[in-house]
């Protein structure tokens, strides 16, 4: 009906039927439904927190991965050692590691009570929780990396093998980094159970 339209435009999200509503309400419509079935809309918000959440956690390992990378680069030169990642070590970690971890936070299912949840405040974003922990465990993991690097140089290791050596530590601490922001809210031992991707990025 024609008195549809105002009432659509003034609603947080209006909703119109595609097949059975008028041209008026769908222009109206902030949402059309084109099979006409409302059991569309919950399924359309569990996939929207799904996406939400998982979106969220890979902020937060993105801001944790990149910590000790900052780190490495800006203190191993002012202690005249030779820079402990190279290129190579770069594009590892961002051409590759990077969009793999990126998919396996896309693959990871909605949580169980992801239904039961409130809904979010409006203009809430992916910055509106604490960062304090993956900034706290890339700086952990930047501290371990640092101090494997030094510790071996001052030993006198082969350049090659402390280099080796640091960078299989950093790449061990992104997989428990991995691990923890899948399921931010749980010990890692109780966390999220494995999927197909999250298989396949770890065995690759």
């Amino acid at each position: 009906m024609a008195n549809d339209s105002p009432a659509l435009r003034e609603a947080d999200i209006g909703v119109a039927m595609g097949e059975r509503g008028t041209a008026v309400a769908r222009e109206a419509a902030a949402m059309v439904l084109l099979d006409d079935n409302f059991a569309t809309i919950v399924k359309a918000v569990r996939d929207g927190r799904r996406i939400f959440d998982n979106l969220r956690r890979a902020f937060a390992y993105l801001v944790g991965f990149h910590i000790p990378l900052l780190v490495v680069a800006l203190v191993v030169p002012f202690t005249g050692r030779p820079l402990l990642l190279l290129p190579v070590h770069l594009v590892i970690l961002e051409v590759v590691l990077h969009p793999a971890v990126s998919l396996v936070f896309e693959a990871d299912p909605a949580d169980p009570d992801i239904m039961q949840r409130p809904p979010r405040r409006r203009g809430e974003g992916l910055l509106s929780r604490s960062l304090v922990r993956p900034l706290a465990l890339g700086a952990t993991l930047a501290g371990a990396v640092l101090a494997t690097y030094l510790v071996a140089d001052v030993r006198r290791w082969p350049i090659e093998r402390a280099r080796g050596t640091a960078f299989a530590i950093l790449l061990i601490g992104q997989l428990l980094l991995l691990f923890v922001e899948r399921s931010p809210n749980l010990p890692i031992w109780r966390g999220r159970p494995a999927t197909p991707t999250l298989r396949w990025v770890t065995t690759v």
